[in-house]
């Protein structure tokens, strides 16, 4: 799923680089055992610390921070005051099936999604609007808010709408934040479900699904049970090991451990166990036919 935005508001004013949880994949950004550096500090995922927050604002905030990537269980380390990475390396309860584009995109990107999603304070340029009405008329769905439609008038929508799947989200306000949502959780688990390829069940971890040339990896991602404090070594709590199930919605030639290469089972219901220690990762790879 493709998550569309304008630059937030308090980016717009100060020029800032907004940035979000950088993926795995593209750097260190999961938790590891090393010390940690008493000059290391962390980024503000939300990029609107320094003005009030708009509503546009506040919900790409909670989507970022409550919905995608956020869990309320988490270790309490003994002596401590909760979890201190608990605010910056979260689990993802749906998968990190998100990538987040402004609106600058063009329509040929934006039509490899299978669904766009629009959120926060959105700017309708001409520029925007044609491309947006490119990726429909390719088949990516696109989902937007009635003050969307406001903000692009009657007749852009209209001419939007005749390009292909366009569907208006019910508003809906999260219980955990007492805001004005992006989205329903029930829906985010609801296009996790049809667009991901697999399924993990057990416990929170940080998961990412990608494609390569044999099939589909998976890498999942223990955040907890690491303690750094700055000054010390860290600190390895092995009660804190994430057991999760993988179910494949297709049929495997092979399964097995990314790194060792080593053979991996199918239980009777097609689930594959894996246990994941603190502060570690463990690849899957699921091979298909040839």
């Amino acid at each position: 799923m493709c998550l569309g935005t304008s630059h937030p508001q308090a980016t717009l004013q100060t020029f800032e680089p907004w940035s979000i949880q950088v993926s795995p994949w593209f750097g260190p950004s999961v938790t590891s055992r090393a010390p940690l550096r008493k000059e290391g500090k962390h980024h503000n995922r939300s990029g609107c610390g320094i003005l009030p927050k708009t509503r546009g604002d506040q919900e790409i905030n909670d989507l970022l921070e409550k919905q995608l990537y956020e869990t309320p269980s988490r270790l309490t380390y003994p002596g401590h005051d909760g979890n201190p990475e608990a605010t910056y390396l979260n689990p993802t309860p749906h998968g990190e099936f998100c990538d987040v584009m402004l609106n600058t995109v063009t329509g040929a990107t934006m039509s490899r999604y299978p669904c766009i999603m629009l959120a926060g304070d959105m700017t309708f340029t001409r520029f925007f609007l044609f491309e947006l009405s490119k990726a429909a008329s390719h088949g990516s769905q696109i989902l937007l808010h009635s003050r969307h439609i406001k903000a692009m008038g009657s007749d852009a929508f209209e001419n939007l709408e005749a390009s292909g799947n366009v569907t208006v989200i019910h508003a809906w306000e999260n219980p955990q934040t007492g805001h004005p949502a992006a989205i329903a959780n029930q829906e985010l688990s609801r296009m996790s479900s049809e667009l991901l390829p697999l399924s993990i069940e057990g416990d929170p971890i940080q998961f990412q699904v990608n494609r390569n040339h044999l099939g589909w990896v998976l890498e999942c991602i223990n955040n907890d049970g690491v303690l750094k404090t700055g000054d010390q070594a860290a600190k390895v709590y092995p009660e804190a090991t994430a057991k999760v199930k993988i179910q494949p919605k297709f049929k495997p030639r092979l399964v097995r451990e990314g790194i060792t290469q080593n053979s991996m089972v199918l239980d009777p219901s097609n689930k594959i166990s894996l246990s994941i220690p603190p502060g570690e990762s463990r690849f899957v790879e699921c091979l298909l036919e040839h």
